[in-house]
């Protein structure tokens, strides 16, 4: 009992520990996004001679209702000095047509095709970006997936944001406004759980990248061996961070999003979308086995089963008492009071609760012990039958002051469940009236 009264402290701390610390991550979360990705930006644009050059990777495989379009944007950044490197591994891909298509409507803009890929390791999105990577022309190589949606001065605000001592910098990911509930399901995710593990890591300096929208020193990349370097790797973009990281370089965060408005979603691409990650976090990182335990559902749990297990002492002992003190007739007359935080009232013909134990202490003739959680009454002309009833009935204590504390710790309770609610049901970006279309 005393193992398993030591486990239950220590849950019940834990308990404690996690509230305090997602409360923490939610509100750093929540301040920095409303100070950086809220930024008013400046309309001074930079001479042509002064800007960076940067080579878009962009790895396409199928096509979906809305590839054409996100493609599209890309040819249209408000942006001097760019090239898009279109990549394709397969040329029977219907997405080729879908290049050609853009090609021939965007002659002005400097966009090359590459197809078949060049087979250099088990990363399959390696593979299709190596022809590519390899006829980069500029220092900076902007990787973004095919899903990916950017506005006009998307890739001008990346740039701004690589200074001198920036050697990566990477866009928070959310979701565009889509119809159905799967599209809202991600969302949800992507508007609260995955940004306030994401965003709070990069405000601790923990290295948190996501491979949707990167941009990179390709001078960098290359001293740590290229491309080739991480097509080992399944999880690529892990594994570039930390290499630009162990050069002494700093990341940066854009202040626009990673704007996912893929085409084709449902809930179970969702489901093994989350499955897949997992798995990669949990081999790089086996700490992230605990990552589950910040959810929604299972923290509340915890959270509320901790609340519950540290204020009981203090609301409600036992749900009911008995008072032994001799009566005007020389016998013995009872009190039962049930905690009224319980739910059940005293019983007919019984006092209040804290009148009763006032009554009975304030009866000198009276003999009271107190051992563990009980109080004994035991009048002096009481036989040993009589006493050994009392310490059948007698079961509480601690009511004394409970009835002060009562209203401070209902209200406790109260504030810990609303705190709960709102720490995993207020979204972080959505409130700040993020534009999403």
């Amino acid at each position: 009992m005393a193992v398993l009264d030591l486990a239950m402290q220590g849950l019940a701390v834990f308990g404690f520990i996690l509230f305090f610390v997602l409360w923490l991550m939610h509100l750093m979360s929540i301040i920095y996004v409303r100070l950086h990705l809220h930024k008013k930006k400046s309309e001074v644009k930079q001479p042509f001679a002064q800007l960076a050059g940067v080579s878009l990777l962009k790895p396409l495989k199928g096509v979906d209702p809305n590839l054409i379009s996100n493609l599209e944007t890309f040819f249209t950044l408000d942006y001097a000095k760019y090239e898009i490197l279109l990549c394709v591994q397969d040329k029977d891909d219907p997405a080729v047509d879908v290049c050609k298509k853009l090609l021939g409507k965007y002659p002005n803009v400097d966009a090359r095709l590459f197809i078949g890929g060049k087979k250099v390791g088990i990363n399959p999105k390696i593979n299709n970006l190596m022809p590519g990577y390899e006829g980069a022309k500029y220092g900076l190589v902007w990787i973004c997936d095919s899903g990916i949606r950017v506005k006009p001065d998307t890739l001008m605000d990346m740039t701004n944001q690589m200074t001198e001592k920036v050697g990566l910098v990477h866009g928070l990911p959310y979701v565009a406004d889509r119809q159905g509930f799967a599209a809202t399901l991600e969302q949800v995710y992507f508007g609260t759980s995955h940004p306030r593990s994401y965003i709070s890591a990069n405000v601790t300096g923990i290295k948190c990248v996501t491979g949707m929208s990167c941009l990179m020193r390709k001078d960098v990349l290359d001293q740590a061996g290229g491309l080739v370097a991480f097509a080992q790797y399944i999880a690529e973009d892990y594994f570039m961070a930390k290499a630009i990281a162990d050069r002494g370089w700093k990341f940066s965060m854009a202040t626009q999003v990673a704007l996912q408005n893929s085409g084709s979603y449902s809930i179970g691409q969702f489901q093994s979308r989350m499955i897949r990650w997992t798995k990669l976090r949990i081999n790089m990182l086996p700490g992230t086995v605990l990552e589950p335990v910040s959810e929604c559902f299972l923290a509340s749990l915890i959270i509320g089963w901790a609340a519950h297990h540290v204020f009981r002492a203090a609301l409600c002992a036992s749900r009911s008492w008995t008072l032994l003190s001799p009566g005007s007739s020389g016998s013995l007359w009872q009190c039962r009071y049930s905690c009224q935080l319980c739910g059940t009232p005293p019983s007919a013909g019984g006092l209040d609760g804290i009148d009763c134990a006032v009554e009975v202490l304030q009866r000198r003739s009276s003999m009271c012990s107190y051992q563990g959680n009980r109080l004994h009454f035991y009048p002096p002309d009481s036989t040993e039958e009589e006493q050994e009833e009392s310490d059948r009935e007698t079961d509480v204590c601690l009511f004394f002051l409970l009835r002060k504390l009562k209203c401070v710790c209902v209200c406790v309770c109260v504030c810990v469940g609303v705190c709960v609610c709102v720490c995993f049901c207020l979204p972080i970006y959505v409130p700040f009236g993020a534009k999403t279309k």
